[in-house]
Order: structure tokens, then sequence, then C-alpha cells
């Protein structure tokens, strides 16, 4: 009797070749991006989102539809966006002069390289400075370290615009 023993792939392909990078950062192409952006409507399993809230025109497909308020009011209702208008968001102000800069002018080569590198900046500034309750009373005996808190967790990071 013959026992099948596991190997490690040798061959990875290289459209993958990110899940074995010791980077420790994932670095996607331009074009792979491009790609799931433009194939994204066949990957969604909601469906296509071409329905509107009436209150607020936020943008759903039509399965998040609110089925009992749907079937009472006999027209396609939304309510996880503002309550069927009861929540009021402020419009978007306009951003900075130079972050609408990197944003809009595509073809610009730094507002390429911003746009290709956007979950990095995104995740440079995630968690720059976390504040909570830290329960340091926790670590009085042996064992390995734990980090525990106690409440709600925050950012501590400041304005990106210097007074």
């Amino acid at each position: 009797m013959q026992i099948a023993v596991k190997r490690p792939c040798l061959h990875i392909n290289p459209t993958y070749s990110y899940l074995s990078s010791s980077q420790g950062m994932v670095s996607f192409t331009a074009e792979y991006i491009q790609h799931l952006k433009e194939t994204y409507r066949e990957r969604s399993y909601l469906g296509l989102p071409e329905y509107s809230c009436k209150y607020c025109n936020a943008i759903f497909s039509y399965y998040e539809h609110n089925r009992k308020d749907t079937k009472k009011n006999k027209e396609i209702m939304y309510s996880n966006c503002c309550k069927y208008g009861q929540i009021r968001l402020p419009p978007f102000k306009e951003p900075p002069q130079f972050l609408s800069k990197l944003l809009n002018s595509k073809e610009e080569l730094l507002s390429k390289h911003f746009l290709e590198k956007i979950r990095q900046y995104n995740s440079l500034f995630a968690f720059t400075s976390m504040g909570g309750n830290i329960d340091k009373n926790i670590n009085n005996g042996e064992g390995p370290y734990v980090f525990r808190i106690n409440g709600q967790i925050h950012h501590r990071i400041g304005s990106l615009l210097p007074k």
C-alpha cells in the first residue's frame, strides 16, 4: 500500500506570484486592477447595481432591497442607506487642490503613481496611532504577553493638513 504525500507546489503561476511574495505587501499591476474593474459586473453575486434609493440616490442591486417594505408599498424600497430619508448626510466637501489633482489628473505621472498605489497609502494611514483603554494588569503573571483593550478603539491621527 502506498501513502499519498502532499508536496508543496514548486511551480507558481506568475499571475499569482504575489501569494509567495516575501515582501509583505501585495502589489498588483495596473493592467490587473483594470481587469478587475472591467469584469466586476460579471463577478458580482448580487447582480448589477442598477437600482437607487428614492430618498438619497444610493446605488444598490435588486437583491439588497427591503423585502417586507417592498411588498407592503408595492415599490422597491431600500433602507440600508438613509433609513427611508431619516438620515441626511451633508454633501462631500471639495478635497484640497493637491489631493483633487492626484485623484483627477489621471495622465500626470504623479497622479498615475498615486492611483496605482492608493491601497498602500490607505493602509499606511489606517491605524497610524491607535487609541483605546489598554488593560495593563493582565500581564502580571507568567506566560506569553497579552494585549487586551477594553472599550472603544479609535484613531489618534491628526489632520493631514497642518494649520
